[in-house]
């Protein structure tokens, strides 16, 4: 990203630079008429000389008229030519405002990437251009940098975010870049970049809001819900403590437990929610945290195994797959009939990058997945495959009867889709 110098000494805005070549136009509007004027009359003895007095008026009169014109037309070269700049820089300009209004907009990342390519191709006559993200590894292009062979010039400027380089902006020109351009380059770069952290600005912004939102339900679970579902229980153990008649004590019995199951149903419902809401913690934390009080709260006995190195994976997928853990624990603690149980976290290589699976395994009485489709909506089955599809995860259940299950899934950045060309591959 480009950075913006000032001068140290400055206190405020300064009045805008002059360019180059209207400083050069102004001295020479000055200095050249005045040179000639001196060499003709300082030639005049000479041409008179020559040619005699009386003809030496009228040389010097034709050669200022021949001067006079050729000055003209130099100096109207030069402000058509300083007139071209302007223009292009003014429509430079009005496509930059172009962009920042769709930015302020709100307009979603690759409609901007589509307006910036496109702007790009049509001001630099470049025969393509695009933006490669997730290429954050390596050390980051120089911005204006030409690359490639000859006829096929390949100029690339970095992309990023406040947290480092995302990718980058390229564009094949087929020929070096002017100063200008290259700037038009950066500054095309720093509207992607602008445009990458507005939209990690607002999906955080809806991060906050969703996880608020799953924090107050989980308030009003614990100050409702589970707290009659408490109380319902304590006054059914009273009552058949009360000296009910078998069958009366029986079904109080059934209620009790019941209510119980409820119970501890409801307050894992809270924890999840709670555990999704939670801001800022890494998968590996806040699976740790759920085991535990996973284990606190009628669960059979829970390990955990974390590689080292997991990638960090954006609140969305983190928060499906968190979910998708508490619904496999919950069917280990509701129907595996398991004594035990064990979760972890590993590092897995994808074709676009490091990604992380997730298996939950336990030594429950299993079940034949052929009946899946019978059982799925009592073991929350469909809904775990429901969140793996959200977030373009594979999910896979292996069981059998008698010999527990595992659960598993995984999670791999998706690759680059194929008709992009990726700028560190450009060799020709």
């Amino acid at each position: 990203m480009t950075a913006v110098r000032t001068d140290p000494g400055d206190s405020g805005p300064s009045a805008p630079r002059t360019p180059e070549w209207l400083r050069r136009l102004r001295l020479a509007a000055l200095v050249l008429p005045v040179v000639a004027i001196v060499v003709l009359q300082a030639a005049r003895p000479s041409v008179a000389q020559v040619s005699g007095e009386h003809r030496a008026d009228l040389v010097i009169g034709v050669v200022s008229a021949v001067a006079a014109v050729l000055f003209g037309v130099a100096m109207f070269a030069l402000i058509e030519r300083g007139h071209r700049v302007i223009a292009r820089q003014n429509q430079q300009l009005g496509e930059v405002n172009a962009l920042l209004t769709e930015i302020a907009r709100h307009r979603p990342l690759p409609a901007v990437v589509d307006q910036v390519t496109v702007t790009l191709r049509t001001l630099l006559r470049a025969g393509d251009a695009g933006v490669d993200l997730g290429e954050a590894d390596g050390a980051p292009a120089a911005e204006g940098r030409s690359r490639g062979a000859a006829g096929s010039v390949v100029v690339t400027a970095p992309v990023g975010t406040p947290a480092g380089v995302r990718g980058r902006l390229w564009v094949r020109p087929g020929r070096p870049l002017r100063p200008d351009e290259e700037r038009l380059l950066a500054t095309m770069a720093d509207l992607v970049s602008l445009s990458l952290s507005q939209q990690a600005a607002l999906e955080q912004e809806r991060h906050l809001a969703r996880a608020d939102e799953l924090d107050r339900i989980a308030r009003e679970m614990h100050d409702s819900l589970a707290q009659v579902l408490g109380t319902l229980h304590l006054r059914l153990r009273v009552l058949q403590d009360s000296g009910l008649p078998d069958q009366g004590a029986t079904e109080v019995t059934e209620l009790g437990d019941l209510c119980h199951t409820a119970y501890q149903d409801v307050r894992e419902a809270i924890l999840g929610l709670r555990s999704v809401a939670a801001t800022g913690e890494p998968l590996t934390a806040s699976l740790n945290r759920y085991v535990q009080h996973y284990q606190r709260h009628g669960g059979p006995p829970t390990t955990m195994e974390t590689d080292a190195g997991v990638p960090v994976l954006a609140d969305e997928v983190q928060m499906h797959l968190l979910r998708i853990v508490q619904e496999a624990l919950t069917n280990v603690r509701k129907h595996a009939g398991a004594s035990r149980a064990h979760v972890r976290v590993s590092r897995v290589e994808g074709s676009a990058g490091e990604g992380v699976r997730i298996q939950v395994t336990d030594d429950g009485a299993g079940f034949d997945t052929a009946s899946v489709p019978e059982v799925r909506r009592g073991f929350g089955l469909a809904t775990m495959r429901e969140r793996s599809d959200l977030i373009g995860a594979d999910l896979t259940i292996a069981s059998r009867p008698g010999e527990g299950t595992t659960v598993a899934v995984t999670v791999t950045p998706a690759p680059a889709a194929p008709d992009v060309p990726r700028v560190l591959q450009e060799t020709t």
